[in-house]
């Protein structure tokens, strides 16, 4: 393990926030177009939904599709063709071999990084003057959670797609998962803290009998769960649907708060850069994703003040909600729970689309209105909760 005394100069530098600093302001950043990378291009609805599935290795063959109809590929296209065609062969004629080679591909790089982990030649802590520890990294550990988040990603989208065996190890791992965290929890609670503060939601497991807690009370005031989140106490004790809502405008909050962090930390990279802010983004984010985080970072700071809970809920809220009731009503499966309350819950007797449409808005905009009276639990930028 190496160990590194730093500075609080070198611990910013490094990404860690000791200290309030002036932000970079718009006007300091420096615009040479000629250094900006090329935009991701834009992706048509249904490639969307498959990057939010995962389905990298349908994308891939997309890819593939519009490359071959190039008239003139070039050298790197060409190089990936074969390759893939190579591959496509392979997998035609002889599958088990390829089949062999994944499956030791996969245990040797695990057994690989489980080494390099044991042996702590990647392991990084870094110290204040004092002794006190700023942050430790193992890039071994770290290599490992990322391919170990990628494979239980593709679990998930199997089991979606309803492949054979993929659901039943999504219930078997699942509940490994959340029985381990209910273990470790009890154990040692500090470890979670962080994670479940800004957390509405823990893992958990139940029983047919919903008198059966796995000890969730004890654990969530053990971790602290949902201190720190300005959307805590969902319930479901009056009403099913007000707590799917609550779930939602709470989700919808997160992500308006992650795009302001990643704005807020684009900044001083774009600045580095020597571009825009708005170009740095845009050229590293795929244009729905921009528009979501350029929309996030002109509202106004959150405040107890009415006309800026109104200015969020007009300006990103609302259109979040109707963009989600959209993709609902083409993939019921999306949220199968709230699609049922909607169904049976509109404005005329009907129930058009329009009815349920209006009947979330309208129970979406009574939820965020509770939030808002949380607004001193709204972190600002660089304040994660």
């Amino acid at each position: 393990m190496k160990t590194k005394t730093t500075s609080k100069t070198s611990a910013a530098r490094s990404g860690k926030r000791l200290s309030a600093k002036r932000k970079p302001e718009l006007s300091d950043v420096p615009v040479p177009r000629e250094r900006l990378m090329k935009p991701p291009p834009k992706m048509s609805e249904e490639e969307e939904k498959l990057w939010a599935q995962f389905d990298l290795t349908e994308l891939e063959y997309r890819r593939i599709n519009r490359v071959r109809k190039l008239p003139q590929p070039n050298a790197q296209q060409c190089a990936m063709l074969k390759e893939h065609d190579e591959l496509e062969r392979r997998m035609e004629e002889q599958p088990e071999e390829v089949f062999r080679e994944a499956h030791q591909a996969l245990d040797k790089g695990t057994t690989l990084l489980t080494k390099l982990i044991r042996s702590g030649r990647l392991h990084e802590r870094f110290l204040a003057a004092d002794g006190t520890i700023l942050h430790e990294s193992d890039n071994a550990l770290t290599c490992l959670i990322s391919r170990s988040h990628h494979l239980n990603s593709q679990l998930l989208r199997l089991a979606a797609a309803r492949r054979p065996d993929a659901a039943i190890h999504l219930f078997s791992e699942a509940r490994r998962f959340a029985g381990t965290f209910i273990r470790l929890a009890q154990a040692h609670p500090e470890d979670f803290t962080q994670s479940a503060e800004g957390s509405l939601t823990m893992p958990s497991l139940r029983a047919a009998d919903p008198g059966y807690t796995a000890d969730a009370a004890v654990i969530a005031k053990a971790i602290h769960l949902g201190e720190k989140h300005p959307a805590a106490g969902v319930h479901d004790q009056r009403d099913r649907f007000g707590s799917l809502c609550h779930l939602l405008i709470a989700e919808f909050l997160n992500s308006i708060h992650r795009a302001r962090e990643d704005f807020h930390h684009n900044l001083s990279t774009a600045a580095y850069v020597g571009v825009s802010v708005d170009e740095y983004i845009k050229s590293t984010h795929y244009p729905d994703l921009y528009e979501h985080v350029m929309a996030c970072s002109r509202l106004p700071e959150w405040s107890a003040n009415a006309t800026s809970a109104a200015s969020w809920w007009e300006m990103r809220v609302l259109p979040m909600v109707k963009e989600e009731f959209q993709k609902l009503a083409r993939d019921p499966s999306r949220n199968p729970a709230l699609w049922r309350e909607l169904q049976r819950r509109g404005e005329t007797r009907k129930n058009t689309l329009n009815d349920m449409r209006r009947t979330l808005e309208k129970n979406c905009k009574n939820k965020f209105d509770q939030f808002a009276k949380s607004a001193h639990k709204m972190p600002a930028y660089g304040q994660g909760y």
